[in-house]
């Protein structure tokens, strides 16, 4: 019996000490894409946090290194690196490649020189676009759509986004495809005794998924996106990617709270419009339906209450903005809902 019991002892301590093994590192690479992916803050930005939840359940450590994002690409299809992200999905890119479930959904729009660029009002569609000048940028990919839409532009070529901004303030460009909060950090950063020289053009956007990739380069690579690919939905499922994007919002909220007040709305109905409805993409077809009189923070303005121009009243009602929900039964959800709920307290 003794011995029963020693064995059954050991066996639970060696039990113990694997799980207080270290993780196994992992090579990654990057780029600076703030503020999702970024060197300045703890984490490294809401998608890296992502991954590393994703890694960390595969029971890996990442080690991370921050490239351009071409470099970075070339070091993962040769094998130096076994994986990068974020990416949108292309065709070359298919491949080459082997791509993960979706991280995370990032909205595409175009920024425009305000005291330079004059046709806002000829721009409606992406197929309006061609001719213009735009800057290209080595190894960047903005989603099928735009890429379609660029091929039928005038491409001039930039190293990087900062440096494409510049271009767009000196006029040497027309247009600037970009994401449009790393635009928005781009612009607070680096042009801040200038940001409302920028624009956006209206309701011309798309909403674009990114993903983790390695190279098929590596037969194991397939095993080990489809592991990735079981732990992403396992920290979905958990509340764990949703605690993550949660607090990216969080502290987007409280720079703005905490300087102003303005972002403070409540969410109102009509008798013709009696229905409150949100969507967590702006494309979904699956909607939540909010109590009428939510409060909400705005946590980013329809583009049409930032610009001006012609406004067709029933097409601007339906324009949507994203809020998070302060109070109900959907506390804490960040949903797109139509303008025409939107009331300040």
């Amino acid at each position: 019996m003794k011995k029963i019991y020693i064995t059954l002892i050991t066996l639970i301590l060696n039990v113990g000490n694997l799980h207080s093994q270290p993780l196994e590192s992992i090579d990654i690479v990057t780029g600076e894409w703030s503020p999702y992916v970024t060197q300045r803050i703890d984490g490294f930005g809401v998608m890296t946090k992502i991954v590393t939840a994703v890694l960390n359940d595969m029971e890996l450590k990442p080690e991370y290194t921050f490239l351009h994002f071409y470099k970075g690409y070339e070091l993962v299809k040769e094998g130096s690196i076994r994986g990068t992200f974020p990416y949108f999905k292309t065709e070359p890119r298919e491949r080459e490649m082997f791509f993960s479930d979706s991280l995370f959904a990032v909205r595409y729009v175009f920024f425009y020189q305000k005291d330079r660029f004059k046709d806002i009002s000829k721009i409606k569609r992406l197929a309006d676009l061609a001719g213009y000048k735009v800057a290209i940028i080595k190894g960047y990919s903005y989603g099928k759509k735009i890429d379609a839409a660029l091929a039928n532009m005038r491409g001039v070529s930039a190293y990087n986004e900062i440096n494409a901004f510049r271009m767009l303030q000196k006029g040497e460009i027309d247009l600037l495809p970009a994401s449009e909060k790393v635009g928005q950090d781009l612009i607070r950063r680096y042009f801040g005794d200038a940001p409302y020289e920028f624009g956006i053009i209206p309701d011309l956007y798309s909403e674009e998924y990114v993903y983790f990739i390695v190279s098929k380069s590596e037969s194991r690579n397939k095993r080990f996106i489809e592991a990735f690919n079981r732990s992403l939905r396992k920290i979905r499922q958990n509340g764990v990617y949703n605690d993550i994007v949660n607090s990216y919002y969080d502290q987007a909220l409280d720079r703005y709270v905490g300087q102003s007040q303005t972002r403070l709305v409540r969410l109102t109905a009509s008798d013709s419009f009696p229905l409150i409805l949100g969507r967590e993409n702006v494309d979904d077809k699956e909607t939540y339906l909010i109590p009428k009189g939510t409060r909400a923070v705005v946590v980013e303005w329809s583009t049409r209450f930032l610009e001006k121009g012609k406004f067709k009243i029933y097409d601007e009602m339906f324009k949507k903005t994203r809020v998070k929900l302060m109070e109900g039964p959907l506390k804490g959800k960040t949903l797109w809902v139509n303008n025409l709920h939107i009331e300040f307290e």
